[in-house]
């Protein structure tokens, strides 16, 4: 009887004991279970965010190849020191327009619009002085157009030399040479011209 009894006890604690250990086994079963679903969840978030950061990668280096592109195709239009070089020409160019228009009118010029208006003065001192001095009408008229031909003369000089300016980009240094040649002897015959005007209605 002690032994059955034993025996029982042994059972129930045996029974116990796997009923306790299948009780862990399921806790651990839902445990990876959850795991698992976690896991999965983070691998096809982690799938999409690599798939981004490709496409993203892709499109710099696209970018960057694009640019790199740019960059060569500018350098070979353009290149820096002759950039430079010819902007460097242009304003020395431009500084001898404004000297001789300073001469041509023994004023300063700074711009186009103040040129004008002093060009105009000018032309109305003159015309004041000639109709004050009492000349003859035949003379009067004969210098009122020779003042209209230089202004004429003058005006186109200026669009000339501007449009010389605003082309000087887009020249070789030999044409740019050639063309600075051609202003000067432009510009010392209309000076001389002028000078020559002047000085037979003056006397």
């Amino acid at each position: 009887m002690q032994q059955r009894s034993a025996m029982a006890d042994d059972r129930v604690q045996l029974e116990g004991r796997i009923h306790e250990l299948e009780e862990k086994l399921n806790e651990s079963l839902a445990k990876y279970n959850r795991a698992s679903i976690i896991h999965k969840k983070l691998k096809t978030k982690t799938a999409l965010i690599t798939e981004k950061l490709k496409d993203k990668l892709m499109l710099l280096k696209a970018q960057n190849t694009e640019l790199d592109l740019e960059k060569k195709a500018l350098q070979k239009c353009v290149p820096f020191d002759k950039y430079n070089r010819l902007h460097k020409q242009w304003k020395d160019l431009w500084r001898r327009h404004n000297e001789f228009r300073t001469i041509l009118f023994s004023i300063p010029s700074s711009s186009s619009t103040s040129y004008k208006k002093k060009v105009s003065e000018v032309l109305l001192d003159a015309s004041t002085v000639l109709q004050q001095s009492g000349f003859d009408n035949e003379l009067e008229e004969q210098h009122q157009e020779d003042l209209k031909v230089l202004r004429l003369r003058l005006e186109a000089l200026d669009k000339v030399q501007h449009q010389q300016l605003a082309e000087l980009i887009d020249l070789t240094p030999r044409e740019k040479q050639d063309i600075e040649k051609d202003v000067c002897l432009y510009s010392g015959s209309i000076k001389s011209d002028e000078e020559h005007s002047i000085k037979s209605n003056e006397s």
